[in-house]
């Protein structure tokens, strides 16, 4: 694993992202993980701006867990704002959305979300999405195909 391979949580509910961090952690996943609470905070991290401006501490994330209603930013406009940053090379990134939201997911896709998560999530989520994806996360991971 690189850190090249880092796992960006974008989620302004702190108990939904502790619920993610623990079936990341749950489903054996090895990257290194951070959190943001916006989708202007995820953006500074993907820019290396301000308190992320060290890349040891905040490597490039390469998958992004990505709630879709947020304040300050939502992640429809994150994943406009990616669509538009090709320099910042390829990224995973899964929607998060609760139950009663699914018709969002649809416009998701249509913005380059690669998949989608339904809140909460738990590790067979994370297990289903390193077997979907094996190679975009790296190292050898419990179960996956690497």
């Amino acid at each position: 694993m690189t850190d090249e391979n880092a796992v960006l949580i974008v989620d302004d509910s702190p108990d939904d992202a502790q619920v993610l961090l623990r079936a990341i952690k749950d489903a054996g996943i090895p990257n290194p993980v951070h959190v943001v609470t916006d989708g202007a905070q995820a953006i500074s991290y993907f820019q290396g701006e301000g308190i992320y401006s060290d890349s040891k501490m905040y490597p490039p994330a390469r998958i992004v867990f990505l709630d879709l209603k947020m304040p300050v930013m939502d992640g429809f406009q994150v994943l406009d704002w990616l669509n538009n940053r090709t320099q910042l090379g390829s990224k995973l990134v899964i929607v998060l959305t609760g139950i009663h939201d699914l018709k969002e997911v649809d416009r998701a896709y249509k913005k380059g979300a690669h998949s989608f998560l339904v809140k909460p999530c738990n590790a067979v989520d994370i297990k289903n999405l390193v077997k979907a994806f094996p190679d975009r996360w790296g190292g050898s991971i419990p179960g996956s195909l690497n």
